[in-house]
This record gives structure tokens, C-alpha cells and sequence, in this order.
């Protein structure tokens, strides 16, 4: 929106409607009732903007390079910050993509409430309870342990075997059935007909040799339960990281989570070079006010910034408590107008701001860009992400769950 447009119209936000006939479609959360009569543009921000046309693209660049294999979608962590249902119902209209895989309960049901179909994976825990409710919505568990009398108990109530994922822990450490321990588990749940395997997972180190190892110990596991005639069903192991650099890991289904979002595992720079990728999420907010330094005038806590000369400022209504890390300052600008603003002085729970040098080019009401792309340029995530000192997934997961998503 141009910030003329922007200042005639934002005195009149409470009754906006939102902008679905753009093509608009806007995140489910406690606020849907109040957002589904705004305009979730129209305010100083910040918001999320996610581009639909971005996840296509990268689900699709992911689905050749692995020869067409089904994409299993980690839209954990609220689908990596781009917001967790919002994305899904998307990703869901995809051919590529098989299903989703989650950590916790709570995404599980979630994804289920707002009417996705496709299978669900959950590769986090759950009690008997949470077990129960989520077989009841078609929810596959992940097992690493011996539940055959609640398997058993459900799919009697049920009137038909329980779908599930064996976990083995073929050396990453973190959960699993360990991988020596694992067949006497496949056995003993496997002598029941109340359970269907429908898959086999582990997560691999990201030691490029070592997952050889891990992926000799799976096989090895599935040729063994095999002999016995039990299907273990589809075998995945790779994720981001191993769909650019093993493709032995590649196996009957990936299970790739950042790089459906446009970003890159390892080094983004030799990760570019095989295969393109475009972020999908940006950050953007509103300039809230601009005003003029003398020399000698301070910003922020403990006078962070003093001014050597007359100096224009933009303040910018997003802080930390919105995900934007405090390493940005003196290492991180916005881009605004088409050019780019160094951020100084200090990012607190609700406020950054950004030097403008002397001239009156930023206004109240012109967007800002953190990063991510605009009709004036783009700001690379990496690049946040590396001059902040941080990592890309800590940068997208560190988005605040509460700030309105929009799709475009």
C-alpha cells in the first residue's frame, strides 16, 4: 500500500475489511475475529508476509532433485515462523508434497482442525491420552517403545490397525528406539494386527560419513524385519541438509523442513549453486515517526547513540519481542524506498530505529523491509541471519507466533 493511501486509510482500520480479493488469505489464530474485518497491511506492523508462489517454487526445485520421491513437510516450530496452518493448507495443494511431520501434539490436531487431509506425522511424544485423541483424528504417532496394549486397545475401539512411524535412533541420540535394540520392538508390535507400519524413520547427524554408518544400521534393521515378513513401510531419513549433499539418504520419502521455505541447511552460498531456492517470508513493519537529530542528542537506554552531527531518524514499531534479534544493531539495515538504512542504537521490546543520513527521503508510513523481498529490492535472510550472528532457522523460528501472517 502507498503510504499515502496508507495515512487516509488507517484512520478507519477497525472496520477494514480484510484484502481477499487480492488473493489474500490471512493465519487462524485466537484474533481470527478481529483480523478477518482488517486490513493486516494497513497499520504500522509489523507483519509476516508469505509467498505462496516462493513455497511452490521450492517444493517443486526439492521434488526434481530427488527424483520425484514423495515430500514429507516439517512444519514444525509453526512451520518454521511462516505460520503453521497458513502454510500447510497451501504446501497441501501440492503434488509434491505426501504429507507433514510435526513435534508437537497441539500442530498435530491443529493441522487436522482446519481441515488438511493429507497424512500427519508427529515425531514428538505423547501421553496415552494425547495417543489416544490423536489416532482418533487420524494422526500417525511415532513409536520408540513398546505401546502395543494402548495400540491394540485403540484399534479395537477403532475397528481398524493403528497406523504408525517406527523411530529407531540409528546414532543421532536424541530419541528413538536404539537401532540394536529395534527389531525386538518391530517384533513384539508386529505380533499384533492391530498395528500397520507405515513408515520408518531416523535423523542423521549431518557428519557426512557417519550417516553412511546410520544409513547401513536402517537397512540393515529393514532388511532384518523383512526376512521376518514384516513391512516396515516407507524408510526416510533426509532432511534439508541431506537432499543437497547424500543422496543415498534419499530412500522411499524426504523429509525436508528449510528448504521448502526458500533457505538453505548449510553454506547458502555452495548450496545456491545446486539448487535455487526463494525465501518465502518477509519481514515488514511501517516508519512511525521521523524526526531530526542535533548534535549531541542521544536514542535509547544509556544514551547507546549520541549524534556527531545533525542526523534524521526513522523509529520503527518492531523489537525483540517480535523476533527481530538485538545483534542487528551496527550490523543489520532495512531497506525502505529502495535503499537501505543502517539500524542503530538499540533494538528493545518494541522499537528499532534506523539513520537516514540528512536528507528528508523516509516519511511516516513508508514500509520498511527487514528482510525478505520488495517491490524496491530484497534483503536476504542469510544476510540477517550471518550479520546478526545467528542461524537462518534461529532467525524464521524466532518470528513471533503472534504476528499476523499474510499470504500472497
Amino acid at each position: 500500500m502507498h503510504r499515502r493511501r496508507f495515512l487516509t486509510t488507517a484512520g478507519a482500520l477497525p472496520a477494514a475489511l480484510t484484502s481477499l480479493c487480492a488473493g489474500r488469505t490471512v493465519e487462524s489464530t485466537k484474533l481470527e475475529t478481529i483480523r478477518q474485518r482488517t486490513d493486516l497491511t494497513a497499520g504500522y506492523g509489523p507483519w509476516i508476509e508469505v509467498n505462496r508462489e516462493h513455497l511452490t517454487w521450492n517444493a517443486e526445485q526439492v521434488s526434481r532433485r530427488v527424483g520425484r520421491r514423495p515430500i514429507l513437510a516439517v512444519v514444525k516450530g509453526n512451520a518454521y515462523g511462516h505460520g503453521l496452518t497458513g502454510t500447510a493448507r497451501h504446501l497441501a495443494t501440492l503434488p509434491a508434497i505426501h504429507g507433514f511431520a510435526v513435534f508437537k501434539v497441539d500442530e498435530a490436531l491443529s493441522l487436522r482442525a482446519v481441515g488438511v487431509t493429507k497424512p500427519v506425522l508427529l515425531l514428538g511424544p505423547a501421553t496415552d491420552a494425547e495417543f489416544e485423541e490423536l489416532v482418533r483424528q487420524d494422526v500417525m504417532p511415532s513409536i520408540y517403545e513398546d505401546r502395543t496394549a494402548l495400540l491394540v486397545r485403540l484399534a479395537r475401539a477403532l475397528g481398524k490397525p493403528v497406523r504408525v512411524h517406527l523411530y529407531v535412533d540409528t546414532g543421532l541420540g536424541r530419541t528413538g528406539v536404539p537401532y540394536h535394540q529395534a527389531l525386538s520392538l518391530v517384533t513384539s508390535v508386529a505380533s499384533s494386527d492391530a498395528v500397520q507400519f507405515d513408515g520408518v524413520l531416523t535423523a542423521l547427524t549431518e557428519d557426512t560419513e557417519f550417516d553412511r554408518e546410520q544409513l547401513r544400521r536402517l537397512g540393515t534393521l529393514c532388511a532384518d524385519a523383512e526376512d521376518r515378513g514384516i513391512d516396515l513401510g516407507r524408510r526416510h531419513a533426509a532432511s534439508s541438509s541431506a537432499v543437497f549433499h547424500l543422496a543415498d539418504a534419499h530412500l522411499d520419502m524426504v523429509r525436508p523442513g528449510i528448504a521448502l521455505y526458500g533457505c538453505y541447511p548449510g553454506n547458502a552460498d555452495d548450496e545456491r549453486a545446486e539448487m535455487v531456492l526463494r525465501p518465502a517470508m518477509s519481514l515488514r513493519a511501517r516508519v512511525m515517526y521521523v524526526k531530526r537529530l542535533r548534535v549531541g542528542d542521544s536514542l535509547q537506554y544509556h544514551r547507546a547513540y549520541v549524534a556527531e552531527r545533525p542526523v534524521r531518524v526513522a523509529t520503527i514499531p518492531v523489537g525483540y519481542s517480535d523476533g527481530l534479534p538485538r545483534s542487528a544493531v551496527g550490523t543489520c539495515s532495512v531497506l525502505i524506498n529502495g535503499r537501505r538504512y543502517p539500524l542503530i542504537a538499540g533494538i528493545t521490546s518494541n522499537h528499532c530505529l534506523a539513520e537516514l543520513g540528512d536528507e528528508p527521503s523516509v516519511a511516516v508510513g513508508d514500509e520498511v523491509l527487514f528482510f525478505g523481498s520488495a517491490d524496491g529490492g530484497s534483503i536476504d535472510p542469510h544476510e540477517v541471519a550471518t550479520r546478526a550472528n545467528l542461524s537462518v532457522y534461529g532467525l524464521l523460528m524466532g518470528m513471533n507466533p503472534l504476528l499476523p501472517r499474510v499470504y500472497i
